[in-house]
């Protein structure tokens, strides 16, 4: 005989039991997970039999559409009611923990991503219109003595990161994962945009907009004339109309062959800027040779100090273009 802990009524089996105690709101497996009620190998079995019956199943519910008295009574029985996860946080509850762990270092598929930017198009952000959020303290300076403030309480504190590393910390090892990958995407993402001819001519035509405060003073006002001085047929293109692996030379060689020429300040050069892949001259000119060379074109870089001595900036053109045409 099984007996009731509420109210010692008695059964005869067990699965009576188990009903009768739902009347009390308290069955035995209330708040229990597979893993606890069932032990771990059974409740993997039992959770593979679900999952396999459930396969090729259609839910109910799908393509269907709830009629508005419906969604108003759902929207009524729900007034001052909260979610179930609100103010739980994974220190305070195993689910949440769980959830967290699940996605953590997980990044999404480029396939995946588009899907998503796909099914948001049209849609309006669910903060757009609202005044002040996010943006309470933008355009506001903060006063000297809250400023001296702030830097009082942070003597002798040092940032969470500190002396961490990806070999020591799980945190920083994960981030540097993530932003590897994302790189990774990124540059497939950017690599088949540039396949689409549409979005190629777009780019270019912008680009070469961008370009029409060309020729720079450098080029215009000292290596035209000198160009022009000693007959060497370049032709000057660096207003965009020429484009080799969506990189514009400066200069290319007037009778076909496949030379181009670049010209710039080696001071300019060496200043690091973000968004450049270079932080000094030489690594410039190793940059735009190792490029150009990726189309078979060949590249020559010319400094503006080298027009002090034109002889030996002769000769090293000379070199370059392979014939005795420069005078």
């Amino acid at each position: 005989m099984y007996k009731c802990k509420n109210c010692e009524k008695e059964f005869e089996a067990f699965g009576a039991l188990g009903g009768h105690s739902n009347l009390h709101g308290n069955h035995w497996s209330r708040g229990k997970t597979f893993d606890e009620v069932f032990g771990i190998e059974k409740s993997k079995k039992i959770k593979e039999k679900m999952r396999l019956k459930k396969i090729g199943c259609i839910p109910w519910i799908k393509g269907k559409r709830l009629s508005e008295e419906t969604r108003k009574k759902l929207s009524l029985a729900h007034i001052g009611k909260s979610t179930w996860n609100k103010g739980l946080t994974k220190e305070t509850d195993k689910r949440i923990e769980k959830a967290s762990i699940s996605q953590r270092g997980k990044v999404r598929s480029l396939e995946t991503r588009q899907k998503l930017s796909a099914s948001l198009k049209g849609h309006a952000s669910w903060n757009k219109g609202l005044k002040g959020y996010g943006k309470f303290n933008l355009g506001k300076k903060r006063s000297e003595e809250t400023r001296k403030k702030l830097s009082l309480a942070h003597i002798g504190k040092s940032t969470w990161n500190k002396g961490l590393t990806k070999e020591n910390d799980e945190r920083i090892k994960n981030s540097t994962e993530k932003m590897i990958l994302t790189k990774k995407l990124y540059y497939q993402s950017e690599t088949s945009k540039w396949k689409n001819p549409e979005f190629r001519k777009k780019h270019i035509a912008q680009a070469t907009k961008n370009l029409q405060s060309r020729p720079s003073n450098l080029e215009i006002k000292k290596f035209m004339p000198f160009f022009t001085k000693h007959s060497i047929p370049l032709r000057y293109c660096g207003d965009g109309s020429l484009v080799i692996g969506w990189r514009n030379p400066d200069f290319v060689e007037n009778n076909g062959k496949k030379l181009c020429v670049e010209v710039g300040n080696k001071l300019e050069k060496s200043i690091p800027r973000s968004g450049r892949s270079y932080s000094t001259w030489q690594e410039y000119e190793n940059w735009r040779i190792s490029h150009f060379s990726k189309y078979g074109w060949k590249c020559l870089c010319l400094w503006e100090d080298e027009l002090l001595n034109e002889q030996n900036l002769l000769t090293k053109i000379n070199n370059f273009m392979g014939e005795n045409n420069v005078q």
